[in-house]
């Protein structure tokens, strides 16, 4: 009895929820002491080592972050001599801008800069372009039909489609697998089943062709200059001074000329674009009608009412500028689909023209025509589907040039009024 009075008389100890926590807290540090994994002991050392807190929150988010981050590539230091960002006159072509003072593009520009002396700002030439004085780059080679220089990422030459090897090539680089012919021995059908007429059938004029392909019904003809020299002179300066001159943009900076596009006063607003280059349309002025009421009745178009709807006029200020291969296959004029006619006209300088078929059947040459003051050409049935035209830089020619090329837009784009109303 004296015990179990004493007993009851001394108070039970009874700890506080926070004291018991603080206990199991302990407890179960010690637990995962015993058994810590290995991330745990390394991060253990890396506290002792450093003296500071490590929060393996963090590490855990560092590690997740940079689990499938890709390893930084280092190039390895390049060997041999130190490179040039300048190039030599030999492998660049002279900056036709800054011979008439106008670039502005200072040493960004990809153009040598040759002053009146010869000297140009590019700096030492390369030590492998030392020995070009022809113009050739390392890897170019020599065509063994025809005998011109060929780039290196050419596998055929540009002129007769000869291959490295000597052997004949499929035709133009890039154009795609040749349509389906007409027959064995016909690409297209028959001009005298078509019925298509010729510029010069329909006109009383002296005109040459220089193209006629029957297989492709392909045409292209050549008028020497029906004009006097001061109407030729007349007409240059009405139109370079009464035409808003465009340059614009591609892809590798300003085209090597400058464009308009007009269109007829019927309210078509059809914008003219090929490539990346877009230009909007400007309607005929009155010099305009005036000039093709005294043009088209030399190329069989007396009436107004078949005059064409459109003109592209070109400025090329001197050789420099240029227009490379293309062709006139824009779905405004349908040139791939049907027979399509574009008359042209040059003024100013004396330029070569050139024309190649896009899929030869034998080793064929390039046509050239050099187009003087007021000479004119045509091209006529499906030449835009089988041939390409160019307009080549010349370095001696220093005199501007300036082309119109007349075409019937068939197929107005889906903004302009005409479609709409159609």
């Amino acid at each position: 009895s004296s015990s179990s009075s004493s007993s009851s008389s001394i108070p039970s100890r009874k700890r506080s929820p926070s004291r018991r926590r603080r206990s199991r807290r302990k407890s179960r540090s010690r637990r995962d002491s015993r058994r810590r994994s290995p991330s745990r002991r390394r991060d253990s050392r890396r506290r002792s080592r450093s003296g500071r807190k490590f929060s393996r929150r963090s590490r855990s988010r560092r590690s997740r972050s940079n689990r499938y981050r890709r390893p930084e590539r280092r190039s390895p230091p390049r060997r041999g001599p130190p490179r040039f960002n300048d190039m030599s006159t030999a492998r660049r072509e002279e900056c036709g801008d800054f011979k008439r003072g106008k670039c502005t593009r200072g040493d960004r520009c990809r153009f040598a800069h040759v002053d009146g002396g010869g000297a140009t700002s590019g700096g030492a030439a390369r030590p492998e372009l030392r020995g070009a004085e022809n113009g050739e780059r390392p890897g170019d080679w020599k065509c063994p039909n025809c005998g011109v220089m060929v780039f290196a990422s050419k596998n055929q030459c540009f002129k007769c489609n000869t291959r490295k090897d000597g052997t004949k090539g499929t035709g133009m680089e890039g154009s795609g697998p040749p349509p389906e012919k007409y027959s064995e021995a016909l690409w297209e059908k028959p001009r005298q089943q078509i019925g298509l007429k010729l510029v010069g059938e329909l006109s009383n004029s002296a005109w040459q062709y220089v193209l006629s392909d029957e297989s492709r019904r392909c045409f292209a003809a050549y008028l020497s200059c029906p004009f006097s020299q001061e109407q030729t002179k007349q007409y240059f300066n009405v139109i370079k001074d009464g035409t808003d001159w465009k340059q614009p943009e591609g892809p590798n900076g300003p085209i090597p000329r400058k464009t308009a596009w007009m269109v007829a006063s019927n309210g078509c607003q059809c914008t003219y674009r090929y490539g990346r280059i877009e230009v909007d349309p400007t309607p005929f002025p009155p010099w305009m009608m005036s000039m093709m009421a005294s043009i088209m009745p030399i190329c069989g178009f007396p009436d107004p009412n078949f005059w064409p709807n459109s003109c592209n006029l070109n400025l090329y200020e001197d050789g420099g500028m240029s227009v490379g291969w293309h062709s006139d296959d824009e779905s405004l004029f349908q040139g791939k689909l049907v027979d399509i006619r574009i008359l042209s006209l040059s003024l100013g300088a004396r330029r070569k023209f050139e024309l190649r078929a896009n899929w030869p059947d034998e080793p064929e040459h390039p046509k050239s025509v050099m187009l003087s003051d007021g000479d004119m050409m045509t091209m006529e049935g499906m030449t835009q589907k089988h041939f390409q035209h160019r307009v080549p830089k010349e370095g001696y020619v220093d005199g501007p040039r300036i082309n119109l090329t007349w075409r019937w837009t068939v197929r107005h784009t889906p903004r302009c009024p005409l479609n709409r109303r159609r």
